[in-house]
């Protein structure tokens, strides 16, 4: 049987690593049994094949090249033929996002005449392998998501901040992603970049005091779009960066997005300074033709 791809459940759907494989095989009846042959010798055997290219994987050449599926056998590299791994440096980089793979494993005992108690059978039908035990079918997902900030938007100046949000989706390749599957996949920073260079806390929420950058779990994912409550700790004329981030549910451990992106704001509470200077303070006047005066504020002022 094949336990065990890149150390995970041999069932999951979507892998983005498999090596090492793992499995282990028995010869039974226990009693009455010649016994499993040595690894090295062919007593474990395994094959991989690219469904997308119609290709077997070439032990000897690192490569999904090999058309012939009775030669694309090759025996496990270490472990014994009970308790086997088999692995490649080459190999999961081979491996194309969105395509289909199958592992198929065989082992062979002592018995006389030689192969003759070798199985599954070497023709590769099908149904002479149990689908999740000996024939292991998954799909290649080595694409990261892809998230973004919507809200508050990019180099914004605001007075408040409900929500902290954007979007965030897996990349689709060949009609099939893994997909986010909650929330906590997704994750951002918020950073006060000028006048302090402190991070928010994580998973606290509630200091920035942390001088590395701390990554918060967004609390809601609702279809593609993701947001979180806001920290009720904003200071008034600081700048502040939010980068995010988001991992898939490819095994093992999830593609996580390394290109990350990010937007800055303003938050700004003080209100603009207003004066009048026609008519003249303190001046008394028989008729006002106009009123003028100014107003200003640190970042501009929208409305006189």
């Amino acid at each position: 049987a094949v336990t065990a791809l890149a150390g995970g459940a041999s069932n999951a759907p979507y892998h983005r690593t498999i090596a090492p494989i793992t499995g282990s095989a028995f010869d039974g009846p226990s009693a009455a049994s010649a016994g499993l042959e040595a690894r090295a010798s062919g007593g474990a055997q395994i094959r991989i094949l690219d469904e997308g290219l119609g290709l077997w994987w070439n032990n000897t050449g690192g490569d999904f090249n090999q058309p012939l599926a009775n030669s694309a056998w090759f025996n496990a590299t270490s472990g014994f033929a009970a308790s086997w791994t088999y692995d490649h440096a080459a190999l999961d980089g081979k491996l194309v996002s969105g395509n289909s793979y199958r592992v198929q494993f065989r082992a062979k005992d002592r018995a006389l005449p030689a192969n003759y108690n070798q199985g599954p059978s070497s023709n590769g039908i099908d149904s002479n392998f149990t689908l999740g035990v000996d024939s292991i079918t998954f799909i290649a997902d080595t694409a990261p998501p892809l998230s973004r900030v919507t809200t508050p938007g990019d180099g914004a100046v605001i007075k408040t901040l409900t929500t902290i949000g954007g979007t965030a989706a897996d990349q689709i390749v060949n009609n099939s992603s893994s997909g986010i599957s909650s929330a906590g996949l997704i994750e951002f920073s918020v950073q006060e970049v000028s006048p302090n260079t402190s991070f928010l806390t994580c998973p606290a929420y509630s200091t920035f005091t942390s001088t590395t950058e701390s990554w918060c779990a967004a609390t809601s994912l609702i279809g593609s779009v993701w947001s979180r409550p806001a920290p009720p700790l904003l200071v008034d004329g600081f700048t502040y960066r939010i980068r995010v981030r988001a991992r898939d549910n490819a095994v093992p451990g999830g593609n996580l997005e390394t290109a990350i992106s990010s937007i800055t704001f303003t938050y700004n509470t003080t209100a603009p300074g207003v004066s009048v200077t026609v008519p003249a303070p303190g001046s008394f006047q028989k008729n006002v033709a106009s009123i003028a005066g100014s107003a200003s504020g640190t970042y501009g002022v929208a409305v006189a």
